[in-house]
């Protein structure tokens, strides 16, 4: 059953290959990254946002957007 996934933390190493994993067994991923952060992923099959993981009003209006997800997974640092 495909999931929709947040994913935190899609720019380090263990982050992209989450993110890669989750897209082979067929979920649609979404992978927030910092907002000046240089290196966004270019993941095919993954959509990015940018939103500040310690701010709850930007995880609100930048990150979660009033959309629903299915689980969020955390590849921080």
């Amino acid at each position: 059953m495909s999931r929709r996934v947040l994913l935190l933390g899609a720019t380090g190493t263990i982050g992209r290959a989450t993110a890669r994993a989750l897209v082979r067994r067929g979920h649609e991923v979404v992978c927030v990254v910092r907002p000046k952060r240089r290196a966004v992923p270019d993941i095919p099959g993954t959509m990015v946002r940018t939103g500040d993981v310690t701010s709850p009003t930007s995880l609100a209006r930048e990150v979660f957007r009033g959309e629903r997800f299915d689980a969020v997974v955390s590849c921080l640092a």
